[in-house]
C-alpha cells in the first residue's frame, strides 16, 4: 500500500475508533420505542447514517492508496472494525431480546462485508471458453476493468480476436494490477 499523507493518517486515526463506537452507539440509542420518545429515534437513525458515511470515507481514502498485494492487510483491517461493534451490539441485544435490531445490524454488517470483498477481493476473470476463438468480449472480470493490446500497441475491441502476442491488462481503479502475455499453447504429451 502507498503510504498515506500525515493528514490522511491522523483522519484514518479518527474515522476507525469512531465507525466502532457510532455502530455500538446506534444501536443503544436507537432502542427507546418512538411512542416513549422519538428524539432517540431520530439521533439513533444520525448514528447509522454517521457511521455508513464513516465507512465510505475510510473505503475512499484506502482505495485511494491501494496497492492490490495488500489486499489481505485491508480486509483484516475492515473485517476487524466490523467484528467488534458487531459482537459487543449482538451481545447487548441479546441480552435485551432485540432479534428484530439484532437481524438488521447482522444485514448491516453482512452489507459492508459484502463491499469489503468486492474493492478488495480476489480478482477474477471469467473466459467464455464455448468457441474456438476468443474475443476480447470473451473476456470479463466483476471486479476489474480488462482491455487487450494487440503486437501493434493498439487496444483491440471486443469483436476482435485474442492471438499469440497479445497482452491482457486487467485495471483496476485506473491502476494496472496484472498484465499476461498470451502464448501459444503447448499440449503436454
Amino acid at each position: 500500500m502507498r503510504k498515506l499523507s500525515f493528514f490522511q493518517k491522523i483522519l484514518m486515526l479518527f474515522l476507525t475508533p469512531l465507525f466502532i463506537i457510532t455502530f455500538f452507539f446506534a444501536t443503544i440509542i436507537s432502542m427507546k420505542p418512538i411512542e416513549e420518545d422519538a428524539r432517540f429515534f431520530v439521533i439513533g437513525l444520525f448514528l447509522v447514517i454517521a457511521n455508513i458515511g464513516i465507512f465510505f470515507a475510510t473505503l475512499k481514502i484506502i482505495k485511494k492508496h491501494y496497492d492490490y498485494r495488500n489486499r489481505k492487510g485491508v480486509r483484516i483491517y475492515y473485517y476487524t472494525i466490523i467484528a467488534i461493534p458487531l459482537i459487543m451490539t449482538l451481545g447487548y441485544l441479546r441480552f435485551y431480546d432485540q432479534w428484530l435490531y439484532m437481524t438488521l445490524f447482522i444485514a448491516m454488517a453482512a452489507l459492508d462485508v459484502y463491499i469489503i470483498n468486492q474493492e478488495f477481493g480476489r480478482l477474477s476473470i471469467k473466459i467464455d471458453g464455448n468457441y474456438d476463438k476468443l474475443l476480447a468480449g470473451d473476456l470479463t472480470s466483476p471486479n476489474g476493468f480488462i482491455k487487450v493490446r494487440a503486437k501493434n500497441k493498439k487496444i483491440k475491441s471486443s469483436t476482435e480476436e485474442v492471438s499469440v502476442g497479445d497482452i491482457i491488462i486487467i485495471e483496476r481503479n485506473d491502476h494496472t494490477v496484472l498484465t499476461l502475455n498470451v502464448i501459444k499453447n503447448q499440449k503436454k504429451p
